[in-house]
């Protein structure tokens, strides 16, 4: 990982700043820096935050760490990881350990470790700041961050190993978003289609991992019965039909393989033409079902 001059520099700005309580000091360094070639666009959203950030009398330091944090992410990570924990532990200092912010800014942390690739790390700070999150929701099922970070997590469960508790977290998940669609009925699409792609994980999950055929099977069938036949052409629709294919083709029901595949064919035609690069996937399955029948 290499860091330039123009992130050293930063460095030491941040360094003054903090030694004199100065930190709008930095407005006109970050506007020079904004003025970078090479910045990537995730460096800009940072920097632009952290402008705004420093417009404020007093600027906030929670903030300013966190935006200075995500910028060095990739750049310095060992001195990443330290302003994301300070602006963990000032907004802790500001809101109490058990606050909605905190959360927030303990997933940050989690975010971060996820993208070095320090997993055990990040699956421990998605499950506190998760768990935070549950604990500081006042009417139960209210807050949308909650499922879309058990996601995250979930994913990493994955990328362990830890099948067990990539299920039980997706359950979780899916569970989630019943409530909400009882709670909160007038954003029932957007919270459907959030179900929807978690419902279809769990079914990938079966079929895949667990070798479990009818569970998956019946979840694929659940998914398009409750979501899909209703909520018009999605690129789920063809996504399960193309598993149910392949579920019908482990089970050598050839015929009804190539019903699925054929209505996955249609539904890609109808959402990107006939030029997608997944229908010739299709088309070679049923051949090779057709073949077998």
């Amino acid at each position: 990982m290499e860091i330039t001059p123009v992130t050293e520099q930063l460095h030491l700005q941040i360094q003054q700043a903090e030694a004199a309580q100065q930190y709008l000091s930095l407005t006109s360094y970050i506007t020079e820096l904004q003025k970078q070639p090479v910045l990537s666009p995730e460096d800009m959203v940072n920097l632009n935050a952290l402008q705004q950030q420093l417009a404020f009398s007093p600027p906030e330091q929670r903030y300013i760490w966190l935006y200075l944090g995500k910028y060095f992410t990739g750049k310095d990570n060992i001195y990443a990881e330290t302003l994301l924990k300070k602006s963990a532990a000032a907004t802790i200092q500001t809101f109490g350990e058990k606050s909605f912010d905190t959360g927030i800014r303990i997933i940050d942390l989690a975010e971060f470790y996820a993208k070095v690739q320090m997993l055990p790390e990040a699956i421990r700070a998605y499950r506190g700041g998760i768990s935070i999150l549950q604990d500081t929701n006042a009417y139960g099922v209210s807050d949308y961050s909650i499922p879309a970070h058990s996601m995250q997590l979930a994913q990493l469960y994955l990328q362990t190993g830890e099948l067990t508790n990539y299920e039980t977290t997706l359950k979780s998940v899916i569970h989630w978003f019943e409530q909400l669609l009882v709670k909160e009925p007038g954003t029932a699409t957007v919270i459907k289609e959030r179900m929807a792609e978690a419902q279809l994980k769990l079914a990938d999950y079966h079929l895949e991992y667990t070798q479990a055929t009818e569970p998956a099977l019946t979840l694929y069938q659940q998914l398009k019965a409750g979501y899909l036949e209703r909520e018009g052409d999605t690129i789920l629709q063809p996504m399960c039909d193309n598993r149910m294919g392949i579920v019908c083709e482990k089970a050598q029901q050839w015929e009804q393989a190539v019903a699925h595949y054929q209505k996955a064919r249609k539904a890609l035609v109808r959402l990107f033409g006939e030029s997608h690069g997944d229908i010739a996937w299709v088309d070679e399955r049923i051949a090779h079902c057709q073949q077998n029948q």
